[in-house]
């Protein structure tokens, strides 16, 4: 079974991927000399769970599918921010979902209620008109609730919240189509011990429906593993969010 690097590697592997960031942008920047553009983008997702959340010795399996997505979904806000400057674009992307699922198999009864905060933050650089590579942190914030029915002993209920800071790489590849039209498609991998492993997965179809202003269709997938601790201080949170998004974005 994987476990999460100690705090110690979590720091210094956290600690040297912001220190590279802050070492190349403001020497990159320096020696830029375009004007900074600015975007900001709000979307909606319908966003199905799948995978298992453990605390302690309870476990459950979590799969809320977008069928059932209205039933489930109790918040979801998504935001991005963005500025770039000749080669180098920053970005910031936050997610929060409040989640709830329940599942009956072998005469019990599981509930899981999970509430997901995530904020991303990368550093990308333009390789040619069409690819940027990056690196960035993803922070996670996590807090789990489990109730197990049926049991000999009656219903066993625990609780936990876990938060880390994960490392990632990856690239973005956008393709014009035609004069309104372009296609993004954007990937990255992370953890790398620090939390487990992570990646991620967007496309979207963008319809630019002025120089600043765009409608955005697409799909999203984000698999988080992590697994933590033994015996009752256990967390395990290996859980896979996807499904379709629409938003609006604004550039200036």
């Amino acid at each position: 079974m994987r476990r999460r690097g100690s705090h110690h590697d979590q720091g210094v592997i956290t600690r040297l991927v912001a220190a590279a960031i802050v070492v190349v942008a403001p020497s990159s920047y320096a020696q830029s000399n375009g004007p900074w553009r600015h975007g900001f983008a709000t979307y909606l997702m319908g966003a199905g769970l799948d995978g298992d959340v453990g605390i302690g010795p309870l476990s459950a399996d979590v799969d809320v599918s977008f069928d059932d997505l209205l039933d489930h979904l109790e918040l979801g806000l998504m935001m991005a921010y963005m500025a770039e400057r000749d080669d180098w674009k920053i970005s910031v992307d936050a997610i929060y979902l409040n989640l709830e699922a329940r599942k009956d198999a072998g005469g019990l009864t599981a509930e899981a209620k999970a509430n997901q905060a995530i904020i991303s933050g990368d550093l990308a650089y333009r390789l040619n008109e069409r690819l940027e590579v990056l690196a960035g942190l993803r922070y996670n914030d996590i807090e789990a609730d489990l109730a197990v029915s049926g049991l000999p002993s009656g219903t066993s209920l625990a609780g936990e919240r876990e938060s880390w800071v994960d490392p990632y790489i990856g690239g973005r590849y956008t393709v014009p189509l035609g004069r309104l039209w372009s296609f993004t498609l954007r990937a990255d991998v992370g953890g790398f011990g620090v939390g487990d492993s992570t990646w991620h997965l967007v496309s979207r179809l963008n319809w630019h429906a002025s120089d600043n202003l765009a409608v955005i269709f697409g799909y999203r997938v984000l698999a988080v593993d992590y697994d933590d601790g033994e015996g009752a201080e256990r967390f395990l949170y290996d859980v896979e969010i996807s499904g379709p998004l629409v938003g609006v974005g604004w550039r200036y």
